[in-house]
Parts: structure tokens; C-alpha cells; sequence
């Protein structure tokens, strides 16, 4: 799911890895990207993960470009 607007783009993820041999989940995780422009020539662009199965953030990132 995205969301596009002048100044800001946002998208949610999830993801499951499944295991072919014995078809159970291995892994179960959501996650976000954004990136805002809050004026001309500045970008701030991050995300995080999340694995759901656990209950334990996964990396995250956010820069200024």
C-alpha cells in the first residue's frame, strides 16, 4: 500500500518467507518507507522493519540527501 503526495511518498510492506520443504512460516515482518521533502533540494528519505514473530524492530535507516 502507497500514498503519494506533493511532499511526502509513504509505503507499507509485509512480507512472509515460507519454507518449501516443510511449507511452515520461517518468518513473518512488516515494514514502512517514507521520504519527505520539507523544502526544494532536501530529501529525508528512511524505513524500518519489524518482525512480527518475534517482537523485535530490524533495521532501520534515514538520511538527508
Amino acid at each position: 500500500m502507497a500514498l503519494r503526495l506533493p511532499r511526502f511518498t509513504g509505503r507499507v510492506l509485509y512480507e512472509r518467507q515460507v519454507d518449501r520443504r516443510s511449507d511452515y512460516f520461517v518468518s513473518e515482518r512488516t515494514g514502512f518507507d517514507v521520504s519527505m521533502r520539507p523544502v526544494d533540494r532536501l530529501t529525508l528519505p528512511g524505513g524500518a522493519d519489524y518482525d512480527l514473530a518475534e517482537q523485535w524492530w530490524g533495521t532501520w535507516q534515514l538520511s538527508a540527501n
